[in-house]
């Protein structure tokens, strides 16, 4: 009786372990066929990579995620959400993997795996069009002592960031205004809230086209990337297998074209 109560123990501890792994399992490229659905998370207020179509939400990165839902042979899920949480859906399992402008980050490395470039993209300020912003020409000039804005969770909030921190703005009367839409950001720049904004060159070509009281400059550029949970390799190599396929095709080229002229001309 008594080995038969340790059995029954034992069965009980193995249940709940395999459960309880069960529950923190990553859900691999396997367990994505047998459900027949992977589902990408994105921010779509970031055209042309993603944005919402009347109803529905189109970009590049949204052209991409459909071409690696077709080469493992399942349907595409979206998920859309802040910025900010991306990373964090993934790493609890909310989402398969990201599409969203991200760019490679070591601190983000922890939770998740980054894939291949797969386009690079310039990074830019944004100021207010007059006789004092249209003679600076460095990043120095544009940030020092100024108060900059960025929308929360990109590469710009973590590089005004660490530079404000222990950088070149270090002691100096810099402020980091962060907002989660970078249409906030332009309200507050055209309403003297801010003086700067630093944001991906893309969306700051297009907002300065529209915005004839503006100007830009570029400060840097960086590539960008899509992202599975860390561990999740056998997911990994089959989005990298589509994003070198789609590179050798010059498919990304056309996808741009298609999404910038769309929302842009």
């Amino acid at each position: 009786m008594f080995l038969k109560k340790i059995r029954v123990v034992i069965l009980i501890l193995l249940i709940v372990s395999f459960s309880g792994c069960k529950k923190n399992n990553i859900r691999d490229l396997k367990d994505i066929i047998e459900r027949g659905k992977i589902t990408v998370v994105t921010n779509a207020v970031f055209p042309p990579f993603e944005y919402y179509k009347f109803n529905n939400i189109e970009g590049i990165d949204i052209d991409i995620a459909r071409e690696v839902a077709k080469d493992i042979g399942v349907e595409l899920e979206i998920l859309e959400m802040n910025f900010d949480g991306v990373i964090a859906a993934i790493a609890s399992g909310k989402g398969d993997f990201v599409a969203a402008g991200l760019t490679r980050d070591p601190k983000k490395e922890k939770a998740i795996s980054f894939s291949d470039d797969y386009i690079l993209v310039p990074q830019s300020l944004i100021l207010i069009n007059n006789k004092i912003n249209n003679k600076i020409n460095n990043e120095i000039d544009a940030l020092k002592d100024k108060k900059i804005g960025v929308q929360i969770g990109t590469t710009s909030d973590k590089y005004i960031r660490d530079n404000i921190k222990n950088g070149f703005l270090k002691n100096s009367l810099s402020e980091l205004v962060e907002k989660k839409e970078y249409l906030d950001l332009v309200i507050d720049l055209r309403n003297n809230r801010l003086d700067v904004i630093a944001l991906d060159g893309f969306i700051a070509r297009e907002i300065v086209k529209r915005n004839k009281d503006l100007i830009y400059f570029d400060r840097d550029s960086e590539n960008y990337a899509l992202a599975v949970k860390k561990g999740n390799d056998d997911l990994l190599k089959k989005i990298n297998q589509t994003i070198k396929r789609l590179l050798d095709q010059d498919k990304i080229k056309e996808f741009y074209k298609k999404h910038y002229d769309y929302k842009f001309k």
